[in-house]
């Protein structure tokens, strides 16, 4: 007897959330994008762990993520967050890493092709963050049900 594949649970495509252990940096770019995107939901954490924590309760769709923070950096939080989303049903948010050092080879493997995830380097322009979260919401947005 064929086992069906579950089908995956969506995350909420328009609900963001922003890790960095630099709390002004959150809020900049909280602003930036209430600004250019004022449909979008945003919530902040300060490391992987509240991420986790975050996450685990609200389902964001979109995470822009430091990678080097105290308490658990944002390799690790992903990998709890890929294991949150495998045990729940829940479709992997889409990642937007920022990093201000050379990106390892385990981060480039999560990034792949720049399909699904991204990878920004720090320091980072405003508009290059816009940029790729327009294309992640909008990749998001194609493939909700109308």
């Amino acid at each position: 007897m064929d086992k069906k594949p579950k089908e995956l649970r969506d995350c909420h495509y328009r609900r963001v959330l922003l890790v960095d252990d630099e709390e002004v940096l959150t809020r900049m770019f909280a602003d930036a994008l209430l600004t250019s995107f004022p449909d979008l939901s945003i919530d902040s954490a300060g490391d992987g762990r509240q991420a986790r924590d975050l996450f685990n309760k609200k389902h964001h769709g979109l995470i822009v993520m430091d990678v080097a923070m105290p308490n658990m950096n944002g390799e690790e939080a992903f990998a709890e967050i890929k294991a949150i989303c495998d045990r729940e049903g829940l479709k992997l948010p889409s990642f937007i890493f920022c990093t201000g050092f050379d990106v390892s080879k385990s981060l480039r493997q999560i990034v792949g092709d720049g399909s699904f995830h991204s990878c920004l380097e720090k320091p980072l322009t405003m508009a290059n963050l816009l940029m790729i979260v327009k294309k992640h919401l909008s990749r998001q947005s194609q493939h909700k049900p109308a």
